[in-house]
């Protein structure tokens, strides 16, 4: 009988994950594979290759969440199989998906905490219309108090951006540290690997400081997924000149910019909702009734 061989994520996986994930992949931010490395050891994440498909497996609060296959031939037969091979297995995709393969022994729940928020590039690289009069309004008082240089990141940068990091978190110490840590060690990781995995990054710089810095990379031929961003919210509007400072200088190929979810933080979700996001991609998990 087939069994699927799941592995854990590495560098060197690289490019056979992304022989799937750059034709396949829908926007979801969790197909970016510099998610899937710098948060590896956190999630415990893990791919596996099947009759040429792509598997990811992830492990939240103890359970074993794994995404629907992506690649060139995904069929009913091939879903039936690899629902055969994992019997007890939670899956994970836009709910669409889930009602397509998965017959009526599976129940199919809604995360909206978790739904990714999607925006055209051109959007929030040119911030024009109604919508966007307060974002515009924010850059333009920044610009009149700060001078500032926003420049590209490099691996060379990274104790600084961890400098800022640590100075982020001292403002937010009453909040979820257990999330914290496990961004802070994502964060390091893809810093600390910024070449390796070919990131695109920015940060602005204040007074030869850096006070914002974003990270980010594909996740598939036209959706760019932005990983992670921090600034020093003491620059008033700081946010909106790194946000769209950063989108401008992403290669235009992507007409889709994915700024992730916004794990039921009213504050976060408000933030997200703010720069009128293009669609929300509403994931959901299937398990056994």
């Amino acid at each position: 009988m087939d069994t699927i061989e799941f592995m854990p994520v590495t560098l060197q996986d690289r490019q056979t994950i992304e022989q799937y994930t750059v034709q396949f992949a829908p926007r979801d931010c969790e197909f970016s594979f510099g998610n899937l490395f710098c948060w590896q050891e956190i999630q415990d994440t893990h791919f596996a290759v099947y009759k040429d498909s792509l598997l990811l497996r992830f492990t939240i609060q103890g359970k074993h969440i794994y995404t629907f296959p992506i690649g060139k031939q995904i069929d009913q037969s091939l879903c039936n199989e690899i629902l055969s091979l994992l019997p007890d297995a939670v899956f994970q995709a836009e709910e669409s998906v889930l009602k397509q393969y998965c017959d009526k022994s599976f129940t199919i729940t809604p995360h909206r905490d978790f739904f990714d928020y999607i925006y055209l590039r051109e959007n929030l690289a040119t911030l024009k219309g109604n919508n966007y009069q307060q974002k515009r309004n924010h850059i333009n008082k920044f610009k009149s108090l700060y001078q500032y240089d926003f420049i590209p990141l490099d691996s060379t940068l990274t104790e600084k951006c961890i400098s800022l990091e640590k100075e982020w978190r001292l403002h937010h110490n009453q909040e979820d540290q257990g999330s914290y840590n496990a961004e802070e060690k994502a964060i390091y990781k893809a810093l600390s690997n910024f070449d390796e995995l070919q990131l695109i990054g920015g940060a602005i710089i204040i007074n030869n400081t850096i006070e914002a810095f974003t990270i980010g990379c594909p996740i598939n031929a036209n959706t760019f997924d932005i990983m992670f961003e921090k600034a020093n919210s003491t620059f008033d509007g700081i946010y909106s000149v790194i946000n769209q400072e950063f989108i401008k200088h992403i290669p235009e190929q992507y007409t889709y910019i994915n700024r992730e979810e916004d794990l039921g933080k009213e504050g976060l979700r408000k933030s997200k909702l703010s720069y009128k996001p293009y669609l929300l991609t509403p994931k959901s998990t299937a398990s056994k009734l």
